[in-house]
């Protein structure tokens, strides 16, 4: 499968819209180490937000505007898990709890990630991300939000909202390795997705 079929593969505004993500995703990591920032909460929060509406735009107009590539089918989801992973290295020391979270996450980004790739050698298909990966990474912006605006919340709660977090990426994990499974023994051979 050819990743770019021409230029308009490439400079295409979805794919800037991820790139973008990227440069965002560094930004918040500057920022929450960075001393000197007045409510510091407050521009963190909006990093936060801005990265999930450019996240929420590019699959929109990419479908609108017939857009999709499928360097950007790869660009998307690697700008979420950059800033997924960001976001957890910055509040593990904040919310212990994540330490749980971010090892469920890389035994479920190598595993999916690896499946994914025997998929698309198989079928050379890529339909991007699937109904639960996208209400996981939903989920996950939404808790993050929460924890970082009001970092003030009951340690109790905090921990709920991980809890319920790390479930339904564990939700993901299970139904994609299941969907992959289901194709590489042979049972649906269109059924194929990236993770999200």
């Amino acid at each position: 499968m050819k990743l770019v079929n021409s230029k308009k593969d490439i400079f295409t505004i979805p794919n800037a819209l991820s790139l973008f993500r990227f440069i965002l995703a560094g930004v918040f990591l500057w920022m929450y180490y960075a001393s000197e920032i007045e409510n510091k909460r407050y521009w963190l929060t909006g990093v936060l937000l801005l990265s999930a509406v450019t996240d929420f735009l590019d699959g929109k107009i990419a479908r609108r505007w017939n857009m999709v590539s499928e360097i950007g089918k790869i660009l998307d989801p690697i700008a979420d898990k950059l800033t997924q992973c960001v976001l957890i290295v910055c509040l593990l020391s904040e919310y212990p709890l994540l330490r749980a979270v971010f090892a469920l996450f890389l035994v479920k980004e190598i595993l999916v990630a690896a499946a994914g790739y025997k998929v698309l050698e198989k079928t050379e298909h890529n339909d991007g991300a699937m109904w639960y990966g996208k209400v996981n990474t939903a989920v996950f912006y939404a808790v993050m939000v929460i924890l970082i605006f009001i970092p003030w919340i009951p340690y109790s709660l905090a921990n709920v909202l991980i809890a319920v977090s790390g479930c339904f990426m564990l939700l993901a994990f299970v139904m994609y390795i299941r969907k992959f499974s289901r194709i590489l023994r042979g049972k649906s051979g269109k059924d194929s997705g990236t993770v999200r």
